[in-house]
């Protein structure tokens, strides 16, 4: 996973996971029904990833939860212009700082999607 702020890569990760569901409506009647019918309703999606923290100014904008990311769930490598995967933009939620003395300094940020999560 890449973020981008304004269109440029803020961070990489090194861990991530990505959740979607869809919201299940049931279209059958329980009286005349032998089975259950579900239609899908609304869907959504949330990410997690960890990060090695390097405290640039763009990076720092990381640790402001409540702010919107746009998100590319894909190889690593890409610019701005040439990004594919999976994209869409998310709020962060959460973030996490672990620093250790002589240690690497490492986050864990979760993410809730905003909007549809789309193939770029």
């Amino acid at each position: 996973m890449i973020l981008y702020v304004g269109g440029e890569a803020v961070a990489g990760t090194r861990t991530n996971r990505i959740e979607s569901k869809a919201e299940l409506i049931q279209r059958s009647s329980p009286n005349t029904a032998t089975a259950k019918e579900f239609v899908a309703g609304d869907t959504e999606w949330s990410a997690s990833a960890g990060f090695l923290v390097t405290l640039t100014p763009v990076f720092l904008t990381l640790l402001q939860v409540g702010n919107t990311f746009d998100v590319v769930f894909g190889a690593t490598g890409q610019t701005s212009s040439t990004k594919s995967g999976l994209k869409g933009q998310a709020i962060l939620q959460q973030c996490t700082i672990d620093a250790n003395v002589d240690g690497l300094i490492t986050g864990t940020f979760v993410f809730k999607g905003t909007g549809a999560l789309t193939a770029q």
